[in-house]
């Protein structure tokens, strides 16, 4: 089954999206993964059914802070919606065949009953484009530190990875990014070596938004119905 040729992939920084010294950027990682014959282990940690390959997708990235160029009339949406409402349009502008958009969830609070992802997905649904919304809790590093084997060191923590939280300045508390620094300091190496051993499906296995996030992608790459742009 043909791929989409080309994805606008948004992320709130060099984390999500890299930078032009980077190896490989993390949405990259998991983009590329999804996009590969189905591995067994990550079929049972995703709890979907197996899939085949398809063709990587032209990955275009950006920050969400670039996207305030794409301009949304009036009258605008707030908060995250504006974040999904812009990403939709610039990847129209560009020409793009389906939009993704990974934001931090920054212990966000619900809004009449709906979580920053729902907002997220609600916009991009008004889009004219496909999308997989995401939104890793409460940050990106939470799931970078799901996968219990990535680091030669022992992460310690008192939850779960997705439901750690602390300031994020206090360098010995349990904010996500805090975590991960004192792990990667402890183990003497840096964010792209972790990267390069991080798999995804122990990391999926213990972060329930990943999963969620990973299924949509995998929809997203297979679904001939959302591989046209609608009408």
């Amino acid at each position: 089954m043909p791929a989409m040729s080309r994805w606008l992939v948004v992320g709130e920084g060099p984390s999500e999206i890299g930078t032009s010294a980077d190896r490989e950027r993390f949405l990259e990682l998991l983009i590329r993964v999804l996009a590969e014959d189905a591995d067994p282990a990550l079929v049972r940690a995703l709890g979907c059914g197996k899939w085949d390959a398809v063709v990587l997708p032209e990955l275009i990235y950006e920050k969400v802070g670039a996207l305030k160029e794409a301009r949304v009339p009036p009258p605008q949406p707030q908060g995250p919606a504006l974040v999904a409402a812009r990403a939709s349009r610039a990847a129209d502008i560009r020409q793009c065949d389906a939009v993704v958009v990974l934001l931090d969830n920054d212990h966000f609070e619900r809004k009449k009953g709906r979580t920053k992802r729902d907002l997220i997905a609600e916009q991009l649904g008004k889009g004219p484009l496909p999308y997989a919304a995401g939104v890793s809790k409460e940050t990106l590093e939470a799931w970078i530190i799901a996968d219990p084997e990535v680091l030669p060191v022992t992460v310690t923590i008192s939850k779960q990875p997705e439901d750690v939280w602390g300031a994020p300045r206090d360098s010995k508390g349990e904010h996500p990014k805090q975590v991960l620094r004192r792990a990667l300091d402890a183990a003497r190496v840096d964010y792209r070596d972790v990267l390069d051993g991080w798999c995804l499906a122990r990391a999926a296995r213990r972060a329930p938004n990943l999963r969620v996030f990973c299924a949509a992608i995998v929809r997203l790459m297979r679904d001939p119905s959302l591989c046209e742009r609608r009408p």
